[in-house]
C-alpha cells in the first residue's frame, strides 16, 4: 500500500485552536508523519502515510474537535470518553457520570464511548474530576466496583460527606459489613442509588 500526503484544516480559533491542538499533539494514530500549525483560519494538520492510517487520523481529529466547540447533536452535546480524560487527567466510571447527570436534571446517554449530555463542558469537566477523586477515596472502605459506584453516586448528588453518605447507606439498610470490615452493597447500585435518595429525602423532609 503506498504513503500518501494529506493536509487537513479544522476551523477554530485563538485559544479554542492551542487547546485543540494540546488535546490532539499525542494521541494521533502511529503514522509515518505529521505535523501542526495553528493559524489564524484553523488548525492545520500536514500528514503522511497510509491511507488507512490517515483515515483514522482525520476521524480522532473531528472528535476531538467535537469535545473543543462542544458540538451538539439534538439539544445534546457529545464528550468522547477519550477526550475527558485528556482534559481532566483523570479516569472515571462512565455510567457514575451518567447517573448523576440524570439525577442533577440533565440528559444524558452512554453510547459508543461518547456520553451525550446537555450540561455545559466545563460543569462536565468539575464532575468528572469530583468523581475520581471520590473514586479513590472509596477504595479500601467498600468492598466491589458496584460499591463504589453507589457511594459516589449519592455523596456527589445529596452533597454528604462521604463518611456521612456510608453511614446514611447504613442506616437505610443498603449498606452491610463483611467479615473484613468492608461495606458491602446489598442491592444493584442503580437501584441502591434511587432507594438512598428516596430515603434521604424522607429524613430531610
Amino acid at each position: 500500500m503506498p504513503l500518501v500526503k494529506r493536509r487537513y484544516r479544522i476551523p477554530c480559533r485563538g485559544e479554542e485552536c492551542l487547546k485543540l491542538y494540546e488535546l490532539v499533539k499525542d494521541r494521533v494514530p502511529s503514522i509515518e508523519h505529521v505535523e501542526f500549525a495553528v493559524t489564524s483560519n484553523g488548525l492545520i494538520v500536514d500528514a503522511y502515510g497510509y491511507e488507512t492510517d490517515l483515515k483514522k487520523l482525520w476521524i480522532e481529529l473531528k472528535n476531538y474537535s467535537r469535545m473543543v466547540k462542544g458540538i451538539s447533536g439534538p439539544g445534546l452535546q457529545a464528550f468522547s470518553i477519550d477526550a475527558i480524560v485528556k482534559l481532566t487527567r483523570k479516569t472515571f466510571p462512565p455510567e457514575v457520570l451518567v447517573k448523576i447527570l440524570e439525577k442533577q436534571g440533565y440528559k444524558a446517554r452512554f453510547e459508543d464511548d461518547t456520553i451525550y449530555t446537555n450540561i455545559e463542558k466545563n460543569r462536565l469537566l468539575e464532575l468528572v474530576e469530583r468523581i475520581s477523586e471520590l473514586n479513590t477515596a472509596v477504595r479500601g472502605r467498600v468492598k466491589g466496583a458496584a460499591a463504589r459506584y453507589f457511594i459516589i453516586t449519592v455523596t456527589i448528588i445529596t452533597g454528604l460527606q462521604l463518611s456521612d453518605a456510608i453511614n446514611h447507606a447504613v442506616e437505610a439498610g443498603l449498606l452491610g459489613v463483611d467479615e473484613s470490615g468492608l461495606y458491602v452493597l446489598k442491592h444493584e447500585w442503580r437501584d441502591a442509588v434511587d432507594l438512598f435518595i428516596k430515603s434521604f429525602k424522607q429524613q430531610n423532609e
